[in-house]
């Protein structure tokens, strides 16, 4: 389920066309979750839910974390479990024939996002490769996305705690990678000091990230 979920995407990142292929794994990831959901006597919003936390957590770490390199697209946990995510949403949505999205207090946030998105696909008409900007725009979408699912499962405060420890869990977590990285000069592969030995770079710490100025940037954002 999750390779073919995930093979769906890939082939719509690498070529953004509608093809008997993309519609052949479209229906078969629709039909395993109807399947899946009619099967489970449990709630389907709690294993959205889950699924959202397991999307969030692993999109921190990117390809540093269980990557498959498929030749055309690189895939990774996160890259996973985001298509299932809507899979299940637009299922669920489909059988409860009714959808209630949470808006009270952010529409203006979401409207914005929304308008984000509806000038990324405008802009394809002048883009230069419309396939690397269909690209970024998928890339863009699953941004958005997980925003999105944040404030539609989020509904409480104990649920915005969770999340912030989670985060804050997680940047700890890069910190101590950072100092380690410093200190034995050992880096992930996905970084680009991956077996570096010169002295005066292979100190450098990058995270889960290629390079220094990735990993700097995030430390600045997260610390706010």
């Amino acid at each position: 389920m999750a390779i073919v979920t995930a093979s769906l995407i890939g082939v719509l990142v690498v070529s953004p066309h509608f093809s008997l292929l993309v519609l052949g794994l479209a229906a078969g990831v629709a039909g395993f979750l109807l399947k899946l959901l009619q099967s489970l006597h449990i709630s389907a919003f709690r294993i959205e839910k889950t699924c959202f936390y397991l999307a969030f957590v692993t999109g921190f770490f990117g390809v540093a974390l269980f990557s498959i390199d498929l030749g055309p697209f690189t895939l990774f946990p996160y890259r996973i479990f985001l298509p299932i995510l809507w899979g299940l949403f637009v299922v669920r949505a489909l059988l409860q024939g009714k959808i209630v999205l949470p808006v009270r207090g952010v529409k203006l946030y979401m409207a914005f996002f929304g308008f984000w998105m509806a000038y990324a696909l405008i802009s394809l008409a002048w883009a230069a490769s419309k396939v690397d900007a269909i690209r970024h725009l998928i890339f863009l979408f699953m941004g958005v996305s997980v925003i999105f699912f944040a404030v539609y499962y989020f509904r409480n405060l104990s649920d915005l705690n969770r999340l912030h420890w989670i985060w804050f869990s997680v940047f700890v977590g890069l910190i101590l990678l950072g100092y380690w990285e410093h200190l034995t000069g050992q880096h992930l592969p996905v970084s680009g000091y991956y077996g570096e030995t010169r002295a005066r770079f292979m100190f450098r710490p990058t995270g889960v990230f290629h390079n220094p100025n990735d990993y700097a940037t995030f430390l600045a954002l997260g610390i706010p």
